[in-house]
């Protein structure tokens, strides 16, 4: 019910959007038909209804709210064109009475389409979130990897380290709209980029930098939104600097480098810009780097946003799962895009670590895993994206297929307690602590 009521005030709210052009196109059929038969000019006397047509077609275009508007508008055309007439003329029942269930099904066809490409759009962007978000942290891998820690004679701490006090940073309290640890980030960015005069502006509409810099390096001025490389940084949502292409040089430029400060749902969060560095370290290394250290930070501070009611309830699962359960619960509660979590209880036995070891080697990549221990067990959870009930079904057959080639035994044989449930709740975190519970307590 929660779900229809959503979805009528989507439909209202397209209609809304576009609602001149509803009555706009049915005022031009009424024109147009008067013109061309001005003694029926809603073809009710027989012969194809074709004013039921226009209906249809906006029907298609608004959905089940649009067909219902076009309809009372037809509905209300014909009554004022008889009112108008010498003559009373007869209502004609089965060309309003069928011309109606013709439009209520293409208006319900059309929600129905729309319904699944919102899903499959919100279903494609969280997939291009979660690469942008394991893109970046394979970045960060093979650089922290590549740059040993003789390299950097001059820097006292590893990438590692960088990223764990980015994490660090992320958790410093804050006011709404404000960043948290913007001075220490700064001069972790000096340490890393070579920055020498730059500032970082905090975003508070998701729009528009703030004048005021939240924390800068050497001596800095206001922030100028007139300067090119700002707007075109802007504009774009890409790090601009002096050697971009599309960047007009021959205009002055107060700064080097602009960056968007944005998680991986491409919400804007800060701005950094730079005016000050070692000519040699404006290359493309140092740039990407920039750029993923600075994305990283916005993804630890959404991260962070989204745990409070989560950890509420699931105080031990790591911060990754618990921001991947509330976006994924998100998207189940608003658009109706299926997710699942599993658990698995496996007793305390010697085959058990064997069958854990062969259940993480055989991961799925857009699944994410908490294991715990409660009251003696070795608890397996899983949260499966983009899967239904079928999709969990299916998992626990490979899960006592992977038993029975380990231990030559089944579920029931061994003591595993399974149970799955979905993210279409308000309180997902709380369903799940009741499932791991339900698995425990069952036996």
């Amino acid at each position: 019910m929660r779900r229809w009521l959503f979805r009528l005030r989507e439909q209202a709210f397209a209609v809304r959007s576009g609602w001149w052009e509803v009555p706009l196109f049915m005022a031009l059929l009424f024109l147009l038909m008067s013109w061309l038969s001005p003694a029926d000019p809603f073809a009710a006397g027989g012969g194809f209804p074709w004013p039921w047509l226009m209906v249809i077609l906006l029907a298609l275009r608004y959905g089940f709210v649009g067909a219902l508007f076009a309809s009372l508008l037809l509905l209300g055309g014909w009554l004022f064109w008889t009112h108008s007439q010498a003559a009373s003329l007869p209502f004609p029942q089965d060309y309003f009475v069928g011309g109606f269930f013709a439009a209520m099904l293409s208006g319900e066809f059309s929600d129905m389409w729309q319904t699944r490409l919102r899903r499959m759009e919100e279903a494609r962007g969280y997939i291009d979130a979660r690469l942008g978000r394991l893109t970046r942290e394979h970045y960060l891998l093979r650089m922290s990897h590549e740059r040993l820690e003789q390299e950097f004679i001059s820097r006292p701490v590893t990438l590692r380290d960088a990223i764990q006090r980015i994490r660090d940073l992320a958790r410093i309290a804050a006011a709404p709209g404000e960043l948290p640890g913007a001075a220490d980030l700064m001069g972790l960015l000096a340490q890393y980029c070579q920055l020498e005069v730059a500032s970082l502006y905090p975003v508070r509409d998701g729009q528009t930098p703030e004048m005021i810099a939240a924390a800068t390096l050497g001596e800095t001025a206001e922030l100028s939104l007139t300067d090119p490389l700002v707007h075109h940084a802007l504009s774009r949502r890409v790090l601009s600097h002096l050697q971009s292409d599309d960047v007009d040089d021959e205009l002055p430029l107060r700064y080097i480098i602009a960056a968007p400060v944005m998680n991986s749902e491409k919400r804007l969060l800060g701005f950094l810009t730079v005016e000050r560095m070692p000519f040699f370290a404006l290359q493309q290394d140092v740039l990407q780097m920039l750029l993923v250290l600075l994305e990283y930070y916005a993804d630890s501070i959404s991260v962070l946003s989204q745990l409070t009611d989560v950890k509420q309830s699931l105080d031990q699962a790591p911060d990754d799962f618990c921001a991947e359960l509330a976006r994924l619960a998100q998207m189940n509660y608003l658009h109706g895009v299926e997710s699942r979590v599993t658990a698995l209880a496996f007793p305390e036995r010697a085959e058990t670590g064997d069958v854990l070891q062969q259940l993480r080697r055989q991961r799925r990549g857009l699944d994410m895993v908490w294991e715990t221990r409660v009251e003696g067990w070795s608890l397996y959870v899983t949260l499966m994206p983009l899967s239904n009930e079928h999709a969990a079904e299916g998992y626990f057959d490979r899960v006592e297929q992977i038993l029975r080639e380990r231990a030559g035994q089944d579920f029931a044989a061994y003591g595993v307690q399974a149970e799955s449930v979905d993210l279409d709740t308000a309180d997902p975190a709380q369903h799940i602590q009741e499932m791991l519970g339900h698995c425990v307590h069952r036996v």
